[in-house]
């Protein structure tokens, strides 16, 4: 009977798709592949930008929707709070992000993530240049992965808003953050410099 609701719910959802601007699945009864579908339909109904999707929950969903969004066009806002997706579901957004530039805000709160995660993400990060936003709220960050997010971002080109409240950093992970930023603004405004002066 479970099943039957399932696919009826995931059915309903598919067929509306032209009628939304915001897909959401947020009922544990929609199965990871039924996520990768509701993707994979949505990219032929829409074109309109930024679209988000809201999606719940675990890894094997992050996975999925990765997937689904590799050579996606259309989705600019992934938002993920509260899903559970822990360490192993934050790496395969870094890998979506290394191959879809599309992607410019990943909201990931309350999910469980480590230093673990947030290395592996930062990895991908150095690969990306589009990514504008990452909140990382109330996750369980402390130190190493702030240090590998700090490398990261001293070369990203985009990356503005980070949001790494409520994490139990210490203070050398904190300190790397705000040296990163700090050494990437001094190297813009230096750039800025050299460009005029060759002008002239």
């Amino acid at each position: 009977m479970q099943g039957r609701t399932t696919n009826t719910t995931s059915r309903n959802l598919i067929k509306n798709l032209s009628d939304l601007k915001t897909v959401v699945v947020s009922t544990t009864t929609i199965l990871p592949d039924e996520i990768a579908s509701l993707c994979l339909k949505r990219k032929k109904h829409f074109s309109l930008k930024p679209e988000k999707i809201d999606v719940f929950k675990g890894p094997k969903y992050a996975e999925k929707l990765a997937e689904a969004l590799t050579d996606d066009t259309v989705v600019t806002h992934l938002k993920l709070n509260d899903c559970n997706i822990s360490d192993a579901g934050l790496a395969h957004l870094g890998k979506l992000i290394e191959v879809n530039e599309n992607i410019t805000h990943i909201d990931a709160e309350r999910n469980n993530i480590t230093d673990e995660g947030l290395i592996l993400f930062a990895q991908s990060l150095e690969k990306n240049t589009s990514l504008v936003s990452l909140n990382l709220h109330f996750n369980c960050i402390v130190n190493s992965g702030a240090i590998a997010l700090a490398k990261a971002i001293q070369s990203h080109p985009t990356l503005i808003h980070i949001n790494l409240s409520s994490n139990p950093l210490n203070e050398e992970g904190t300190l790397a953050i705000v040296r990163a930023l700090k050494d990437r603004g001094l190297k813009k405004r230096n750039n800025q410099s050299v460009r005029s002066c060759s002008r002239q």
